[in-house]
């Protein structure tokens, strides 16, 4: 039990990493041609990463000091996860060049 505990413990301290490392690609790329508005997109997703590393690490404390079953735990990863995706999927829809922006860019 403590070692899923630790699992998703790690999964959220990786997801503020990842949130470190889309703002460090932010200051080095501002002009990045795949994305319709960086600033916004780069906001939005350490949001998302922020979001979801904490409530992986607070799932990870309740497993840890509450003994929360497994089953439930893993079911609450599992949302989590969906969260992520899903969310993730609405950004790049709502900030990613549309495929008929990209292919003119393409022939320029």
């Amino acid at each position: 039990m403590k070692f899923f505990a630790f699992i998703f413990f790690i999964y959220g301290l990786f997801c503020i990493f990842l949130a470190l490392l889309q703002l460090i690609y932010f200051y080095k790329n501002k002009s990045d041609k795949k994305f319709i508005d960086f600033k916004k997109y780069t906001k939005s997703m350490v949001s998302l990463l922020l979001t979801v590393s904490i409530l992986s690490i607070l799932l990870s404390l309740l497993m840890f000091f509450k003994s929360l079953p497994i089953t439930i735990a893993n079911s609450c990863f599992s949302l989590i996860l969906v969260f992520y995706i899903f969310t993730l999927n609405k950004l790049n829809k709502k900030y990613g060049i549309p495929k008929n922006k990209s292919n003119k860019i393409k022939n320029n």
